[in-house]
């Protein structure tokens, strides 16, 4: 099915999540969750048009319905889009940040938790395929720790996996070696605590994934079970959608900024008076900013020696 087949497919009630020109559109939502299976089968097709024409996705300016799909599907528990995450995160790089953008760090381990359908070995494997971003890789490793947080992996099941990994992924210093070590931590495996303590000290060049002092205070955390939940990805749940709908990319302005014109505004859903024309054009050239320091991205080693992802520590306190 192409994008044109896909566009006709949409009832005219769900049609305002397609695009993110016009803001969040919630009773869109409503009118999909009120659909049933059926929006459900919907948003099942517009996952496997990712996996089939990744290419009509990122050239379509705007299109979004797929990271709602995500997020539906994920909050309905179907487990068939779980094989259908795992081929679109599977994409090359360049057309992975396109297409899926910061959904890729932010939102695919509860999709993943959400949505899995008990292949264990499927999800190992994919951890394992070296073709895959490391990126996405360290998010199925922190989707399969919120498996056994949820109580879907037992103990031992879940040792045996973090013991294959550990083996397989031998001297890798990567993201997906680092969220390993990061989660023998927070889920207090002091079996495999010795093995985490070698690679954290083998750690190589300017990135510091984790400090031992991190590490240490995870795992007596783990033990214990005390973690914080912010080390945790749990399921999605009914309420997803005002963290989407706060997204950089359905303010007006994020797409005037890169494209310079307003976007046709047929719904109304925007004050004209924003957007005055003559009034942009009395507005002061803006020079560019330029940084004193690097730029940290958010999922940087944190600049505070925490050992954490920067979108999960200081970055976290700061947004």
């Amino acid at each position: 099915m192409n994008l044109g087949e896909l566009k006709s497919r949409l009832p005219a009630a769900v049609a305002p999540l397609a695009y993110c020109m016009h803001g969040f559109s919630h009773a869109a939502l409503a009118a999909l969750r009120e659909s049933g299976g059926e929006g459900d089968a919907l948003m099942l097709a517009v996952l496997q048009h990712v996996v089939e024409h990744p290419d009509e996705v990122e050239d379509e300016y705007g299109w979004v319905l797929h990271i709602v799909a995500a997020y539906h599907l994920a909050e309905r528990r179907r487990t068939e889009a779980y094989p259908l995450l795992l081929q679109t995160m599977a994409l090359p790089e360049d057309s992975l940040d396109s297409i899926w953008s910061d959904s890729v760090s932010e939102c695919l381990p509860e999709w993943l938790v959400s949505t899995w359908d008990g292949d264990l070995a499927r999800l190992i494997e994919f951890i394992l395929d070296a073709r895959v971003s490391a990126w996405v890789r360290h998010g199925a490793v922190d989707a399969m720790a919120g498996l056994y947080h949820g109580g879907r992996l037992g103990r031992e099941q879940y040792l045996d996996a973090m013991r294959t990994l550990d083996r397989e992924l031998g001297e890798a210093d990567d993201p997906v070696r680092a969220a390993w070590m990061l989660q023998v931590g927070v889920t207090g495996l002091e079996e495999l605590a010795e093995a985490a303590r070698r690679a954290i000290a083998a750690q190589r060049g300017e990135l510091v994934f984790i400090s031992l002092r991190e590490f240490e205070r995870d795992l007596r955390n783990g033990v214990q079970g005390t973690v914080r939940a912010r080390d945790v990805d749990a399921p999605v749940e009914p309420g997803w959608e005002r963290t989407l709908g706060a997204w950089y990319m359905y303010e007006r302005k994020a797409h005037r900024k890169y494209f310079g014109d307003p976007v046709d505004d047929a719904e109304g859903v925007f004050d004209d008076e924003e957007f005055d024309e003559d009034a942009d054009a009395d507005w002061p050239v803006e020079m560019p900013y330029v940084r004193e320091t690097p730029k940290i991205g958010r999922n940087d080693p944190c600049p505070c020696g925490s050992g954490k992802k920067y979108k999960k520590c200081c970055g976290a306190a700061i947004s």
